[in-house]
């Protein structure tokens, strides 16, 4: 017969017997000692619990039958009389209930197993007690409750902290919001809440993986706790009060941070600052060097009636004003921008119906040859006449689009209709050479953006050299390489490319004679001043003169005077658009100008500038929605 060798548990090095009759308590306690074990042993409830309290003991072994006899003078006035009550005590107990209780029985009937593992046991022993079985037992007993341990632990940490950056997490965040708040008033003190979001970090995850950008939102998390210490013990020292701060990552690229106990609201507008310039400094990340910017929402705690929600909504909406005025900064949060938020609710729900209800249309503005002063293409740009607001600008509707991520489908909308449209006027003049449509970075990222085009292009047969293409230069240099392979394939098809707003984007220069592209748009910015011989002058003869050499076509836009007109045409700009010539007009205005061999000049600009929703109209829209 071979002997199995029995491993006693590591963690098993005290144990305490709790059994009346003392031959028995011997014989257990020497089987013990013989496995090395220190053994302690008690002859009822009250020695028990003394030894307990004294030593800690790795495991109890508990009699079924032993002497119990203690009234527990506590908040709940309990009796204890039986092993099993016992055992029940020790398990609620917070001190106790980590201790393994081994109860021991003469037989073992369903009736007292049933009891014992209620009483919160861990296991239930026969006598005469068979120590090696047991200690096997035990032992897969601890090692599943280490583990149960350990997942319970992990498990507490996740609903408190994010595995990423090791910050707490927007409920743990909240909770110790609630806390603070109780306090703040009563102090005469002000607490804030930051929200900080990282500009434009999605293109991070397009271009370099999702595992890149979790090594930047690590650093970044770095860098904030940095300097938030740096400036909490600046206020402390200062003030002599001290300040309090949370620092959380709410998900995504949205960091949040309370901090309580400030004397000003400029305090917290230079706490601000700080945490974009630490978020500014460049990054060095796989040998690439990464510049990040950061927007943030500022909201005051300035009543009792405000609760923890309010304030972290009221921030989100502050940080949305920051990216809204271009991002990297701060704004401060006013009642202002909750109504300009009900406003955006209320549009981007209406928006979603537009289509359907037939309140988009496509405006086209002519595009004029600098020498016959004819109409040679057509940008199709987009508007909303609602029902009861009238023109919507633009520039308000496309963001709430992109946002809410009707883009997509409103660009198809916009690139089917352009094309239909194009179709109809080249059956009734041929000397119209292009039709323009705008491209939105959204569209351009999709996976099918190049068959949706060319299945269009089939479906109202036309020919695919009739459609330009226009993306702006951060589209295309977001991701050089992988959008001018894009570029190519529709570049093989026919299709016209061109860059609009040039200028205004990345540095592109050095990229120009590689880009697969036709024209160049030069943004209304540099048109706005070239006759008045300033640096305006010199860039844009600069881009005429490399188009030239590049062999490109150029368009200017935002042509208003008879000046700026002479200035293009004398530096050989061959494309003049803007509303010295023309608004964007609907189609049907758009048939008697292709038939005149001259566009008339719009001499009565900007008296005949089309009216749309901004200033002081945007501000009484507000007004209207939220009253």
């Amino acid at each position: 017969m071979h002997s199995v060798e029995c491993h006693k548990p590591k963690q098993l090095k005290t144990a305490l017997v709790c059994q009346n009759d003392l031959t028995e308590r011997e014989l257990t306690c020497d089987m013990l000692r013989q496995y090395g074990m220190m053994a302690l042993d008690a002859e009822n409830a009250q020695q028990a619990l003394n030894l307990i309290h004294q030593y800690n003991p790795d495991i109890i072994l508990l009699d079924v039958d032993f002497h119990v006899s203690i009234k527990w003078l506590d908040n709940r006035n309990q009796t204890l009389s039986t092993a099993f009550e016992f055992c029940q005590y020790l398990s609620q107990q917070s001190v106790f209930k980590n201790i393994p209780v081994v109860m021991l029985a003469a037989t073992q009937t369903i009736n007292e197993l049933r009891m014992a593992y209620q009483s919160g046991a861990s296991e239930l022993a026969s006598k005469p007690i068979n120590l090696p079985i047991l200690l096997e037992r035990l032992n897969h007993f601890l090692i599943t409750q280490e583990s149960n341990r350990k997942s319970k632990k992990q498990l507490n940490y996740l609903t408190q902290f994010d595995p990423l950056t090791g910050l707490i997490n927007r409920s743990h965040l909240i909770e110790k919001i609630e806390y603070s708040l109780l306090n703040t008033l009563k102090i005469n003190r002000i607490s804030a809440v930051l929200v900080i979001d990282i500009d434009n970090f999605k293109r991070i995850n397009n271009v370099h993986g999702h595992n890149f950008g979790d090594k930047i939102l690590k650093v970044i998390s770095k860098r904030l706790r940095k300097s938030i210490c740096k400036k909490t013990s600046s206020i402390h020292n200062f003030s002599g009060i001290n300040s309090s701060t949370e620092l959380a990552r709410l998900g995504g690229d949205e960091f949040t941070l309370f901090i309580d106990n400030i004397d000003s609201v400029s305090t917290v507008i230079t706490l601000a600052k700080q945490q974009i310039e630490s978020i500014n400094a460049p990054i060095i990340l796989n040998g690439e060097q990464v510049v990040m910017t950061a927007s943030v929402g500022i909201a005051i705690y300035s009543n009792d009636k405000e609760e923890v929600y309010d304030l972290l909504r009221n921030a989100e909406k502050a940080m949305y004003a920051a990216k809204n005025n271009g991002g990297n900064t701060y704004r401060l949060y006013n009642e202002e921008m909750n109504a300009s938020a009900k406003t955006q609710f209320r549009l981007e729900n209406e928006l979603r119906n537009a289509i359907e209800q037939q309140q988009l249309q496509l405006h086209y503005q002519p595009q004029i040859d600098a020498v016959s002063g004819k109409v040679v293409s057509l940008e199709a740009l987009l508007r909303w006449h609602h029902p009861e607001l009238g023109w919507i600008d633009p520039g308000v509707f496309i963001s709430i689009a992109e946002s809410c991520g009707l883009i997509i489908s409103i660009g198809d909308w916009v690139l089917k209709n352009a094309c239909e449209q194009a179709r109809s006027w080249l059956e009734k003049d041929d000397s119209l050479e292009r039709i323009a449509v705008n491209v939105s970075t959204y569209q351009f990222q999709q996976p099918d953006f190049f068959s949706k085009t060319l299945s269009i292009l089939k479906e109202v047969n036309l020919p695919a050299h009739y459609l330009e293409l226009e993306l702006t230069e951060s589209i295309i240099m977001s991701d050089a390489k992988e959008n001018i392979s894009k570029l190519k394939c529709f570049k093989d098809v026919g299709v016209s490319l061109a860059i609009d707003d040039f200028g205004t984007g990345y540095s592109s220069l050095s990229y120009l004679n590689n880009l697969p592209i036709d024209t160049l748009k030069i943004d209304r910015s540099f048109i706005a001043n070239i006759t008045k011989k300033n640096k305006e002058c010199v860039i844009v003869g600069t881009i005429l003169a490399l188009a030239k050499q590049l062999n490109l076509k150029v368009i200017a836009e935002g042509v208003e005077n008879l000046n700026q007109v002479n200035f293009l045409k004398h530096n050989f700009c061959t494309i003049l658009q803007g509303f010295y010539y023309s608004r964007a007009i609907p189609a049907h205005e758009v048939d008697k100008m292709l038939a005149l061999e001259k566009v008339q000049t719009n001499i009565n600009y900007p008296a005949n500038k089309v009216t749309m929703l901004n200033g002081y109209a945007r501000t009484k829209l507000i007004k209207t929605l939220t009253d």
